[in-house]
């Protein structure tokens, strides 16, 4: 459906893209087709479009949009998808499975990436080598620290019970 096509009372989805989650929205108010010449498609001001004013109710706000009349898909902001269709809801979302699928597929690439450039990077920076080693040093010795708060518990602990 076109937002042409919506009516006073439709319902619309508006998907936030940052916080993965879909609201309905009922449309409070709808202009007829339009020109507007403060929306434009690309440089030229002659390729002027149709666009309609939808005044929508987000969460309880009168909030208006001005969308092309022949659009599916509105941009409400950086990370607002504004439609009248659960199947272009469901495209989106799709997409942004795949995306994150993909990025979560390239993790063990960059864990190894990062540990290659980072052992490359001490043949090349004296000082990068040596700042390197002492966090090397210092996490060791946090490890061994750490193992001797665990004995230390089972010690007291032993010592606990014997006294019982």
């Amino acid at each position: 459906m076109q937002f042409k096509s919506l009516a006073k009372g439709y319902n619309v989805y508006l998907l936030n893209k940052d916080k993965v989650s879909v609201d309905t929205c009922p449309v409070l108010d709808i202009t007829a087709p339009h020109y507007d010449p403060n929306y434009q498609t690309g440089q030229n001001p002659l390729n002027m479009i149709k666009v309609c004013d939808v005044t929508l109710n987000i969460g309880g706000n009168p909030t208006k949009y001005v969308i092309g009349e022949d659009e599916e898909v509105a941009y409400g902001g950086q990370d607002i998808i504004i439609t009248p269709n659960k199947d272009c809801v469901f495209r989106e979302l799709e997409a942004m499975k795949n995306t994150s699928e993909e990025a979560i597929n390239k993790i063990d690439y960059h864990k190894e990436r990062i540990e290659r450039c980072s052992s490359l990077m001490g043949d090349f920076s004296i000082e990068y080598k040596g700042k390197k080693e002492i966090e090397d040093r210092l996490s060791k010795v946090e490890q061994g620290l750490g193992r001797i708060e665990n004995i230390e518990a089972m010690l007291r602990k032993l010592t606990e019970s014997k006294e019982d």
